[in-house]
């Protein structure tokens, strides 16, 4: 049993894990239809799922195209809720979920057909040997996939230190659309971009949802007591106030991209 001590000094990734969110790309299911799409995922895929949390992406995309997926995460405990939940979905043949660094990826050079890396580069702090690491181990008829959250106006440095102070993470603020595109450019050749706006929730629904979730959705905190779930009421609603706000401030394009 977690205390609310425990909760609260609980790093962002592992919190997720431990109330059993789902932690999607930006734009959810449909930035997954559209990686399908773009990049022609299909059966006989191998995908890479980098920096996987619970795996809704690789465990979504191994559902509707039957391909193998592999993801990698420094969480354990997220790592261990993304195989709980391959098993339960019978797809512990096609899903090996492990605890892997992005920046040393333990798998041979070429050997994926497909990365999945969302807005993950953001997170890792060493992100161009990370990029590198995706470059060697994506086979050259390979593709990246993308979906960077990026600013389309500068934040105010109040908004980015409640960030930090929710997820133990502070964005920079010259994160722009060009910036993002240089990153990736450095190894990897766009072909296709689509930028998507972000939608903003009112407090009401923000309140429902973070309750929903909470006391009614997640089946890990079900056998814990209401001390637990109250701490874990108010440090989800803390941070989904703050990720709200900063949502103002940005957008998200899904892009393709081939190695060079």
């Amino acid at each position: 049993m977690r205390t609310c001590s425990d909760i609260n000094s609980m790093s962002y990734a592992d919190f997720v894990a431990y109330i059993g969110q789902i932690n999607t790309p930006p734009g959810g299911f449909f930035t997954i239809g559209r990686w399908i799409e773009l990049a022609k995922i299909q059966d006989d895929g191998v995908l890479l799922d980098l920096a996987c949390s619970t795996g809704f992406s690789s465990r979504s995309i191994v559902q509707k195209t039957g391909c193998v997926s592999y993801g990698i995460d420094i969480s354990k405990e997220a790592i261990d809720v993304a195989n709980e939940k391959a098993k339960k979905n019978g797809l512990n043949n096609k899903l090996k979920y492990i605890v892997n660094n992005a920046t040393e990826l333990q798998f041979e050079n070429q050997y994926f057909t497909h990365i999945l890396a969302g807005c993950n580069f953001a997170f890792i702090q060493e992100r161009r040997k990370a990029l590198s690491e995706c470059y060697r181990v994506l086979k050259s008829s390979g593709y990246l996939c993308t979906a960077n959250f990026y600013y389309t106006t500068r934040p105010p440095f109040k908004l980015l230190d409640r960030v930090e102070k929710s997820i133990s993470f502070r964005p920079k603020s010259y994160w722009d659309y060009n910036f993002w595109n240089s990153f990736l450019a450095s190894y990897f050749l766009r072909i296709t971009d689509e930028c998507q706006r972000l939608p903003v929730l009112s407090d009401k629904q923000l309140t429902e949802a973070v309750r929903h979730l909470i006391y009614e959705k997640s089946e890990k905190l079900k056998c814990q007591n209401d001390t637990t779930k109250k701490a874990c009421y108010r440090k989800l609603l803390a941070i989904r106030h703050a990720l709200n706000e900063h949502r103002k401030y940005q957008n998200f394009n899904i892009a393709i991209w081939k190695p060079k």
